[in-house]
């Protein structure tokens, strides 16, 4: 995934063979005025030796924090609507029993902590998250299209309190435990809980008896 001297407002990324045709519903959805929007295929993915959430996704959507700070105050929320009924667009594409796109990991995915949720490969959202760092979503495989929602619209809502200074003290707490790995913090949404719990993708030594 390239990004310019100066990132984007938004980013969408897709691997090959997947058509374009894939996310146009996507790409129609939130272009607007003013949005610096950039989207561009990369090329099939080789093998991998590594761990399977650090994996690129065969679609990634990018938030910059220009995005929040510079083109949201602009355009206003409005468009927050748009870019959620252009993500919720995406769901049948990569879940569901009838999804059109099944993607698999080629190589060794990492050793991952028996019985973990398994996450998808065909989807995430990520968000600068400042120092060289960005944080990556990533949706469980089973996840249903209500949950789907609800995590990408609280996703968005993270960033935006982030960017603002104005996380709760539960999450800021949460946030300076997490482990960020190749740059990536890792999370995933708790629709029961309705927080998002910071993964860690490397297994930490179990207590012995």
């Amino acid at each position: 995934m390239r990004m310019s001297k100066t990132p984007p407002h938004l980013l969408i990324s897709y691997q090959l063979p997947l058509p374009e045709e894939a996310i146009r519903p996507l790409v129609d959805a939130v272009k607007a005025p003013g949005l610096d929007l950039v989207v561009e295929p990369r090329p099939p993915s080789g093998p991998f030796a590594g761990f399977q959430w650090l994996l690129p996704t065969a679609v990634i959507i990018w938030f910059g924090k220009s995005y929040f700070e510079g083109f949201l105050k602009e355009a206003g929320k409005d468009h927050y609507a748009l870019v959620r009924r252009g993500l919720s667009s995406l769901w049948p594409l990569f879940f569901g029993e009838g999804r059109g796109v099944r993607v698999t990991a080629v190589g060794t995915p990492g050793k991952i902590r028996s019985g973990e949720a398994q996450y998808s490969l065909g989807i995430s959202i990520l968000g600068e998250a400042g120092h060289g760092l960005h944080f990556k979503l990533l949706f469980p495989d089973d996840i249903s299209v209500e949950g789907f929602n609800a995590a990408t619209a609280s996703f968005l809502s993270f960033l935006e309190r982030y960017y603002a200074g104005e996380l709760d003290a539960a999450t800021e707490l949460r946030l300076r435990a997490a482990r960020a790995i190749g740059g990536t913090i890792l999370v995933t949404y708790d629709q029961d809980q309705d927080f998002f719990r910071f993964l860690d993708p490397i297994p930490r030594p179990m207590d012995s008896d």
